[in-house]
């Protein structure tokens, strides 16, 4: 996938998947060694992070979880899910900026952000800071590889409805766009098509990426939430005030379906489509709805047996693409 003139591939880590910086997590080492994961085959989405620090419910040290077993993440591998409230634990974007890790990446890579402010000015005024501090950085050094920005609007571990948000997206785009970087709006399925339709008509953004999880309860005629959790959240039995956002099996269809919709209008605009690929037929699927990238990032934890095949099967697509062009 080439924005412009950036060339990111066709297969992204999911933000989050691998951290800020792409390091990874600390069982990942162990996933290298038990299945030979080459996690340099996909590009990186960093992990969103917020303008300043902002405790989340995943509390870090030196970037990794205090807790081994961090309590705002449930995993049921029996049933393909995943139900998480990080909350955008990070130091903020600042003090990232200034380990000066994003500026050595050799591989093209988004850099994802969002504001996080109470009220629509204040998040449009974080934007324009993390817009100053970026071309201030930038001034003062060589940055190695190309790289885009992504604006999270749909995190659903935090204060803000993200259909609210929706309606602002436009003007963060607009702050965004002074970059001069390539642009990518992340939202998730519950995103109403003619909305999405909008944002990608209004030449403020490069490329859609869909979709975040969703957050619990909604969806419920796709998604079976009394049969997978039959005494709801199992965050809010951990001392949670959220009950956290879906991943896994279920998001598979729904975000297929929602590619499908928006490509009865919109043939062309760059979508990344992501959400329940565990194996490879998962990757037909969302190539044959219309996706132009795949985004992969539940299947670290769900099925990570499968993430080469999974791969192989994405070369497959792009081979096919290029010998239909």
């Amino acid at each position: 996938m080439n924005l412009l003139g950036v060339y990111f591939g066709y297969v992204f880590w999911a933000s989050g998947a691998r951290n800020f910086f792409g390091q990874g997590w600390w069982y990942h080492i162990f996933l290298r060694l038990w299945y030979g994961i080459d996690f340099s085959r996909a590009t990186l989405i960093s992990k969103t992070t917020t303008l300043w620090m902002r405790a989340g419910n995943m509390p870090l040290f030196f970037l990794q979880p205090s807790e081994i077993i961090p309590r705002c993440i449930y995993i049921d591998r029996k049933n393909k899910v995943i139900v998480n409230a990080v909350g955008l634990s990070g130091p903020g974007f600042k003090k990232l900026l200034k380990k000066n890790k994003w500026q050595k990446m050799k591989k093209p890579f988004l850099l994802s952000v969002m504001p996080v402010g109470k009220t629509k000015e204040e998040r449009l005024e974080e934007m324009r800071e993390i817009i100053v501090l970026l071309f201030a950085d930038m001034r003062r050094k060589a940055w190695a590889t190309e790289f885009g920005l992504e604006i999270n609007i749909s995190c659903p571990n935090t204060e803000h409805d993200p259909n609210e948000l929706v309606k602002e997206a436009m003007e963060l785009l607009e702050i965004a766009r002074r970059s001069g970087l390539p642009i990518v709006l992340k939202i998730n399925a519950l995103v109403k098509i003619k909305s999405a339709l909008a944002i990608a008509e209004s030449g403020l953004c490069d490329a859609i990426d869909v979709s975040n999880t969703i957050p619990f309860g909604e969806l419920p005629d796709r998604i079976p939430w009394k049969k997978l959790f039959p005494e709801g959240s199992p965050l809010l039995k951990r001392g949670l005030k959220e009950k956290g956002g879906l991943s896994g099996e279920p998001l598979l269809e729904i975000v297929a379906d929602w590619i499908r919709e928006f490509r009865k209008f919109n043939k062309l605009f760059p979508l990344i489509g992501g959400g329940g690929i565990l194996d490879a037929r998962d990757v037909d699927v969302m190539f044959e709805s219309g996706a132009t990238a795949i985004s992969i990032g539940s299947i670290v934890m769900l099925a990570p047996q499968s993430i080469r095949g999974v791969m192989e099967r994405i070369d497959r697509h792009m081979r096919m693409d290029l010998i239909r062009k």
